[in-house]
Formats: C-alpha cells, structure tokens, sequence
C-alpha cells in the first residue's frame, strides 16, 4: 500500500525490517549449527595425522669406548721385528690391535664439531709358529695419542679429521742359543700422529666410528754390548685402521618437532612443533566467527543487496585449508622444515 504521494507507510517499512532481520537471523543460525556440526569430522580426521618431524643430533658432550683393528709398520732396518697375531690377516709388527678411547665434543651452531680425544692401543699377542731364530728382535708393546678433532655433522653421521701427540713403548728381546728370551729391554718413545675418519650414531646414546691413522715416533738407540751384539736404532712408522663405539653421556641426540608452516601463531610457540588438530581448531573458530561479519541481503525499501564475496570466499580458504587434502598439499609445496626450532629435553632413538 502506498499514499499518495508514491512513499512507502511507516508500518510496512517497520514491518520489511523486522522480516530481514529475522530472515538474518535464520541463516546465521542453520549455518553455524552446519560448521558446528561438520568440524568436529574433519577435525577428528586431522588430529589423526601426526606432524612432520626430524631426529637433529646433538654431538656435545663427553664420551668413552673401546676399538679392535688392525696394522701395519716397521721399526727399522736390522730390527727382526717380532711377528704379532693378525687372526684374519698376515701377522704384522702389531697384529690385530685392540684398546680403549675418550673425548669430549662441542658442536658449533653452523655445524662444525670441535673435539679432543685420548687413546691407547695394544698390540696383538705373538705369532710363535711364524717366529724366526735370531739373535734379538724387537716389537712394539702399545702406542697411546693425545689428538684434537674437528668435523662436520650431518645429522646422523660426523666425517673428522685429528691429530696430535703421540707416544709408545718398544722393548727388545734377546735370545738365547735355544731361541728363548733372556733379557727385555724398553724404551719410551714420542711423535705425532695425524688421521681422519667417521662417526655414526646407531641409536640411542651410541655410536661408532672407522678411523686410520698414522704413528710416528722418534728413534731410540739400544746398545747391547753387553751381549756381544751391536746397537740397534728402533724407529718405529706405524699405520693403524680401528673400529670403535662410542657410548655418549648426557641426551643424546636431541629430538626436535618440526611443524610445516600454518598459520601466524605466537612467537613463544612459532615454528615448533604442534598437532595438526590443534592448526584446525584455530581454522574452525576463525571461520566461525567470521560469519558474524557476513553481509547478508538486505531487504528494505525492497532492495537487495549482493551478499560481500570477500568473506565468503575468506571463509571458504578457510575451511579448505582445515581439511587434510589441503594440508598435504601444503607440505609438499614446503618441504623444508623452519630452522628456528627448539630442541626438547628427551632423549630419542633415531628417526
């Protein structure tokens, strides 16, 4: 009904008003009861995926352990080196070797491991069959080193070079007529040493490594006058290739929780790990409290207008984003974990 003047009354525009408010009303409601219901599916479906993660090995700390190996050498022209078990191999002048080692590393942030070790190796036992007659013979009974360390940690796995100081102790047997030892004389000796190898970690607090070695030690004069024999020089030259394991004390490695980027949270909690579901509880209520900011039709002085396409499609990203299709994708799409992660106080085994 209009007057007449062509102007809508009073009471029919009052009564536009409230219709539109109630037809607002109406459709907020059915669609936050829609999301409400929906979101807990497709967030029990989320909070199933566990989030991306990678094992980081923290190689800090003090270690000890032991090795077995094997080498090779001389001690000098006119020595009669003494033939040591190699049990698998041919007997050297040390045979299959076998000691004991400890250190301490301290890894730098840009990965760089700095270290120092102390070791000592002995010698196998005597190969008595393959023994021959001679007046004397020398061997060498053990060697120990002082080294410093440094290598480059990726990840599970430490490639090092060393070296130092070395020392050892030689002795020299003199031989009666029947070939049994009468007399055993020894000397010190002192030199370097200089090697590389790499470290492994197995799991847990273990690791073990495979390292060479060279041993040079100065020469020691032996007189043996005494025994109607002439002097002789021991120099001994000594190549040494070792397996060992190491046990690591304190955590070791340090587990970090990497999440894929999501959305801006805190700077107390950026970038380290959290569960998917909990990225889709922030997603649910972001959309659902956009929908108070919808625009919905208006239907007074009988005009409509079009609803903002700008939320809904805000809302819509949002949702879809919620879902694990979505978040797959974007884990494909970013493959390398953040780098500003923090490393939890447990220990873990290896990924």
């Amino acid at each position: 009904m209009r007057n007449t003047a062509g102007k809508p009354r009073a009471g029919n525009a009052r009564i536009m008003n409230n219709d539109s408010r109630t037809w607002r009303r109406a459709i907020a409601g059915a669609t936050l009861g829609a999301l409400a219901f929906d979101a807990p599916a497709h967030a029990a479906d989320i909070a199933l995926k566990a989030p991306p993660y990678r094992a980081v090995y923290d190689w800090t700390g003090f270690y000890l352990g032991g090795h077995v190996g094997y080498g090779d050498g001389s001690l000098g022209p006119g020595t009669n080196p003494l033939p040591e078990q190699g049990t698998f191999f041919p007997p050297t002048i040390t045979g299959g070797a076998g000691g004991y080692q400890a250190g301490y590393n301290r890894q730098l942030p840009n990965r760089v491991v700095l270290g120092i070790e102390a070791d000592a190796t002995f010698t196998g036992p005597l190969d008595q069959p393959r023994l021959t007659p001679a007046p004397f013979n020398a061997t060498i009974d053990y060697t120990g080193s002082l080294r410093g360390r440094i290598g480059y940690a990726f990840g599970m796995w430490m490639p090092y070079l060393t070296g130092g100081f070395a020392w050892g102790h030689s002795h020299i047997r003199i031989n009666d007529a029947d070939g049994n030892a009468v007399f055993n004389p020894g000397q010190y000796h002192t030199g370097w040493t200089v090697g590389a190898g790499a470290e492994f970690a197995v799991g847990g607090n273990w690791s073990t490594k495979l390292e060479y070695d060279y041993i040079d030690l100065s020469r020691r004069m032996y007189d043996l006058t005494d025994f109607a024999l002439p002097g002789v020089g021991v120099d001994p030259r000594i190549h040494l290739l070792k397996f060992g394991l190491n046990y690591h004390f304190g955590d070791f490695p340090a587990a970090v929780i990497c999440s894929r980027p999501g959305p801006r949270r805190p700077s107390s909690a950026r970038g380290c790990g959290k569960a998917a579901s909990s990225i889709s509880t922030r997603n649910w209520r972001r959309a659902l409290a956009s929908t108070a900011r919808w625009d919905w039709p208006d239907f007074r002085m009988g005009k409509r207008r079009r609803p903002a396409r700008r939320s809904r499609k805000f809302v819509r990203s949002v949702i879809t984003s919620s879902r694990p299709s979505a978040l797959a994708a974007s884990r494909r799409r970013s493959p390398t974990p953040p780098t500003n992660c923090r490393a939890s106080a447990t220990s873990t085994a290896s990924p």
